[in-house]
């Protein structure tokens, strides 16, 4: 058994899945936000519920009403945002990624065909459906990896038809510290046993918004040295993988894992690949510089005076962006001349396509 960064734990082999991602070197295709299961534990954001297509934090589609057609996901983001990521893998999510069958299987051969057969695709699923045509589907068009949350027998039946497939083949479950849950998680993992599927991950149960009145109603509630990880998941994690090690491959991923090392390395990844010579890039992944409003013809007539190299400032809709150096330069030079005209503040935003604001600092 092996403790891992961000305190997860590892007996037996890692998926290749999860490998790449604890790199920071697989996108999250959001195939869709319906899902006909009604766990009380689903991590889901509102936002995401209903037909929605998302890369990472890229929104690419998302329906008014009833399911979207291939032909209203703009594919060209899908690759563009993969990209930017510099990725190389996917994992395909939702909702459940087998109530749009046809669109996942699209988005699968997709991605094989633009970044390679080496390109790794990993599926979760809850099994809503069960069947050849299902696998057939998935496996030709390319898929690497099946993760199935066996929810009731269909997600067992599923793992046994795909045990006969030369893919990769797991469980994959919440610890949920309640009353027959830990014996309910024994039996996921007897059965993988059972199959001989190559692994189990046990993921540190979670609050979010959507799910945290039903956790609190059950008596649930976030550690006190966390922001988001229920008391008592990790223990029950740790002891069944203590319990199992050995017979199987089992993975213990914490919510520590999933925020300061999978996020933090894809983070860091992007802004490395996306990062402009203005750019300063933290430890963490962010990017710091400075946004400037105002009157942007005065502000570049001064920055071509001063002969600021054009790698150094660049205008992005109603804004200027430049190196905090530029920008201290000008309110240490033309202060007088701007103050009235131009608001300059530094920023720190993730790399992400909604530039998420971390902090900002006004110094004009």
């Amino acid at each position: 058994m092996i403790r891992l960064a961000g305190d997860s734990v590892l007996s037996g082999e890692m998926p290749v899945g999860c490998r790449l991602c604890r790199s920071g070197l697989k996108s999250v295709v959001f195939i869709t936000g319906v899902c006909p299961r009604n766990c009380f534990y689903c991590p889901l954001s509102l936002p995401r519920r209903g037909d929605v297509v998302a890369v990472n934090e890229l929104i690419v589609a998302r329906s008014r009403s009833g399911f979207l057609s291939i032909d209203e996901i703009d594919r060209d983001k899908i690759i563009k945002e993969i990209e930017r990521s510099g990725s190389r893998g996917a994992s395909i999510t939702g909702g459940d990624p087998l109530v749009v069958i046809d669109r996942t299987a699209y988005a699968i051969r997709l991605l094989k065909d633009k970044f390679g057969r080496s390109f790794h695709i990993h599926l979760y699923t809850s099994a809503p459906v069960a069947s050849e045509d299902v696998l057939s589907k998935l496996y030709d068009s390319g898929l690497d990896e099946i993760r199935i949350h066996p929810v009731d027998e269909k997600g067992f039946k599923l793992a046994e038809m795909a045990r006969k497939y030369d893919r990769k083949v797991g469980f994959e479950i919440p610890v949920i510290p309640l009353k027959g849950y830990d014996e309910r998680a024994r039996n996921v993992i007897r059965k993988a046993i059972e199959l001989n599927l190559d692994f189990v991950n046990l993921n540190e149960l979670e609050a979010t918004e959507a799910n945290q009145m039903e956790l609190l109603s059950r008596g649930l509630r976030v550690r006190r040295d966390s922001l988001a990880a229920i008391e008592g998941s990790y223990d029950l994690g740790l002891k069944l993988v203590k319990e199992f090690s050995g017979k199987i491959s089992l993975h213990l991923c914490t919510a520590k894992a999933k925020d300061s090392v999978q996020f933090r390395n894809r983070l860091i990844r992007r802004s490395h690949h996306i990062a402009k010579p203005y750019h300063l890039i933290s430890p963490d992944g962010t990017r710091i510089y400075a946004e400037i409003e105002g009157d942007l013809d005065e502000v570049i007539k001064i920055l071509e005076l001063s002969e600021v190299p054009k790698e150094l400032r660049e205008v992005k809709g109603n804004e200027i962006h430049t190196s905090v150096d530029v920008a201290e330069f000008l309110v240490e030079e033309y202060r007088d001349v701007l103050s009235d005209i131009v608001s300059i503040k530094i920023v720190e935003r993730y790399p992400t396509a909604d530039r998420a604001l971390m902090h900002e600092e006004r110094l004009m």
